[in-house]
């Protein structure tokens, strides 16, 4: 339970060090301006990218959204960062420490921002960050055509084997040549069958009958078996020819987009002014500083407290022994 007594000893705590913890957030952000005031100069640039038009059946805002969401997290990315230092000669830290985004009204518009040292430097990150990211985008949305392309590829590949294992097996090249000449094997003694039979000769008829199953148990599931693989072949090459026309239209449609210098805007470098680079730096240095001395008063009190336990005379009652 909370007495007057506890609250006003918080009370007289709180007075007693209010100046201590005042001295050093005004210390700690002077010092931190002080020195990022010693700082060089930095510069900011910034790269208009307009984002290409999605063509969905479901909502266009809904996409649209979607996609600058999908960029700004790319921008975060390190795989961006990665692919910027090494085409600007940045290591990919200096380049991620100095990268943001910000989406431009409600449209597929988004701006990244680099901060640096270096104007020609700054500009250039700008760009490329603008660049690197739609190109990453362009293959995370070429992603489903090259799975299917994949799939349909290697269902071809392995069609083609079965062929290949039937050919090997069959040992011979052409084997419709082959069936064709049992084909018409069996039809000259379907033929003389009929002719025997017509004739009245059971004995011929029979010995006729005997070689057609014969022929027929040995060929005919040769035969299905032939057709059935050149089926699935044909089929196979179909859906692999369809699988390529899309991946070439679609990475047709994004490497036009990408090539279009219209979809990354660059502008000029301009100096981050210091006011915003010391308020940007010093609050949170203020802030964890006076956080420190206020767990740190805290740390005290309760080490003075237990001290005041262990020091303070016991008090015995009266007709008590020693």
């Amino acid at each position: 339970m909370v007495t007057d007594a506890t609250t006003g000893g918080g009370v007289r705590i709180a007075r007693r060090y209010a100046r201590v913890v005042a001295l050093v957030a005004v210390a700690s952000g002077l010092v931190a301006s002080v020195v990022l005031l010693m700082r060089p100069q930095t510069y900011a640039a910034t790269a208009t990218v307009v984002l290409p038009t999605a063509a969905s059946s479901g909502s266009v805002i809904a996409s649209t959204t979607q996609e600058v969401a999908d960029l700004q997290a790319v921008v975060r990315t390190k795989a961006l960062a990665e692919r910027v230092a090494k085409a600007v000669g940045l290591r990919p830290e200096d380049v991620a420490g100095g990268l943001s985004s910000t989406r431009v009204g409600n449209g597929g518009v988004v701006e990244v921002r680099y901060e640096g040292r270096d104007p020609a430097t700054v500009e250039r990150v700008a760009v490329e960050a603008g660049r690197q990211a739609l190109a990453i985008l362009a293959d995370a949305q070429l992603a489903p055509y090259a799975q299917r392309l994949d799939i349909a590829t290697q269902a071809f590949d392995d069609a083609s084997e079965r062929l290949r294992a039937f050919l090997e097996r069959f040992g011979n090249i052409q084997p419709q040549d082959e069936f064709q000449r049992i084909a018409a094997t069996l039809a000259d003694l379907r033929e003389r069958a009929d002719e025997a039979e017509a004739a009245g000769d059971a004995e011929r008829v029979a010995e006729l009958s005997a070689r057609i199953d014969a022929l027929t148990a040995r060929w005919s599931p040769l035969i299905v078996e032939w057709q059935g693989l050149n089926a699935a072949r044909a089929r196979a090459q179909r859906q692999l020819e369809t699988a390529q026309l899309d991946y070439a239209i679609a990475r047709s449609a994004l490497e036009a987009v990408l090539a279009d210098g219209s979809s990354v805007l660059g502008t000029r470098a301009t100096a981050v002014p210091r006011l915003s680079t010391v308020v940007r730096g010093a609050v949170p240095i203020v802030v964890l500083a006076t956080a420190l001395a206020i767990l740190l008063v805290i740390a005290l009190e309760a080490v003075r407290a237990g001290m005041g336990a262990v020091d303070r005379p016991r008090v015995r009652a009266p007709g008590s022994g020693r």
